[in-house]
């Protein structure tokens, strides 16, 4: 993951160019275990070096029915508002954390109870794949990532609830990673929660310009101690108790990474 969100940024540095759909399907790990950002196919070239947001729209209107992606890793404000032709670095930031949380559930959760499981399926399920009416044939979404990203988430995905079944700095990755989008999606009231947390959304817009803090978060948690030593993925332990529970969901998900969501 760490090694697939440094590309998409020296993509942006060195080539003007931003990848467009991050997706669990486009990051992959080689047999030398380094991470690989493939299918650049959607890629977007950035129009000068201090403007960071790209729209999908041409002099003659809109170069696509809709915006670009896999509907299980746009970002909760742009599947909310399918008007807009919007698609700055913060909305791939936020598609990078979802392909975190989605694969970390995927891949683990088959340590939790067949009860816990199911709770969590339904989570997934609306975090993941929530979609509301469709008007002029463009469906808006992002209900259950909007809730993610409200101070107080979803408990199934808050840092006590991951920890059942992923490790201490795996799940405090999360949480971390989470909070900086959250001011994006909070009032100011909401924010005064938790004096933790950044309270002033343009100072979230501000650190999310760039990848930087984005990438040295998750490089501080590879260096924690606590990590699973010779950890390997419920699918290739054979016990994939989730896959089992959310088959439906996960094909689904498979089939919307090739059809995206330019629908």
């Amino acid at each position: 993951m760490c090694d697939g969100m440094k590309a998409h940024d020296l993509a942006i540095r060195l080539a003007r160019v931003r990848h467009g759909d991050l997706s669990a399907g486009n990051i992959l790990i080689s047999d030398s275990g380094k991470g690989i950002l493939i299918d650049w196919d959607l890629a977007m070239r950035l129009p000068s070096e201090d403007n960071q947001r790209v729209d999908t729209q041409g002099p003659q209107g809109p170069t696509t029915k809709w915006q670009t992606g896999t509907w299980q890793f746009i970002s909760a404000a742009r599947l909310m508002d399918p008007d807009s032709t919007r698609h700055e670095l913060r909305d791939e930031l936020e598609s990078g954390l979802h392909v975190l949380l989605y694969t970390s559930v995927r891949y683990r959760a088959s340590h939790l109870t067949v009860a816990q499981c199911k709770l969590l399926k339904k989570a997934f399920i609306e975090h993941f794949d929530s979609r509301s009416d469709t008007v002029q044939g463009r469906t808006s979404g992002g209900h259950g990532k909007y809730e993610f990203f409200q101070p107080i988430g979803p408990s199934a995905f808050s840092q006590d609830g991951l920890e059942k079944f992923l490790s201490e700095p795996h799940a405090s990755l999360v949480e971390t990673l989470r909070r900086l989008f959250v001011p994006l999606y909070s009032t100011e009231r909401q924010l005064k929660l938790i004096p933790s947390m950044e309270q002033s959304r343009d100072a979230a817009l501000e650190v999310l310009k760039t990848s930087d803090r984005f990438i040295e978060i998750i490089e501080e948690h590879l260096e924690m101690n606590g990590w699973t030593e010779n950890d390997v993925s419920d699918e290739l332990r054979g016990c994939d108790q989730f896959f089992t529970e959310a088959r439906g969901l996960i094909s689904e998900a498979r089939r919307n990474s090739l059809l995206r969501a330019n629908m």
